[in-house]
């Protein structure tokens, strides 16, 4: 695994000193599962017994490695976003989280504004996401100019934003 930073350029700047953000490699594909699983698994067994599927979030995360970026700190992942990009130009936002002891310090906010910026840049034109309605994430969102679309099952919203530029 490589500690080189993301070489795109166009990426807003990380607000905190210390971490780095890099494309996500072959390598990283453990280290990914384990922060999606640590942070994720309890939620959607709570609000969807049964549902937890390791093979498919595995599959998810290898299907779309070549859009996933690690969030490293002292060369540990502490955080994540992948994505996948739709046949209608929408870039759909399928993880970004960051682990619990490196929250609050705006690399959630941050992790969303690099994933529009290459979302943008690939040509989607929108950017979607499903979020529990009852979560943290669904405010943040919200915050960031995401609108409730439709709903994702019992427990989650369909949100998105429009990514072109306001004219």
């Amino acid at each position: 695994m490589s500690q080189v930073p993301l070489r795109k350029t166009n990426l807003p700047e990380c607000p905190v000193d210390g971490y780095v953000l890099r494309e996500a490699d072959e390598g990283d594909v453990a280290a990914i599962f384990g922060v999606e699983s640590r942070c994720m698994k309890s939620q959607v067994e709570q609000y969807y017994p049964g549902e937890w599927d390791e093979k498919r979030i595995e599959v998810l995360i290898r299907d779309n490695l070549s859009r996933a970026r690690v969030l490293l700190a002292n060369g540990t992942t502490v955080g994540l976003y992948y994505w996948e990009q739709d046949e209608d130009a929408v870039a759909v936002l399928l993880a970004v989280i960051v682990l619990p002891e490196h929250r609050g310090l705006g690399l959630g906010t941050w992790l969303v504004a690099c994933f529009e910026s290459e979302a943008a840049a690939s040509g989607a034109s929108r950017a979607g996401l499903a979020v529990f309605r009852e979560s943290r994430a669904a405010r943040l969102y919200e915050k960031l100019g995401y609108r409730v679309t439709g709903q994702d099952g019992p427990a989650a919203l369909t949100m998105e934003k429009d990514l072109a530029p306001k004219t």
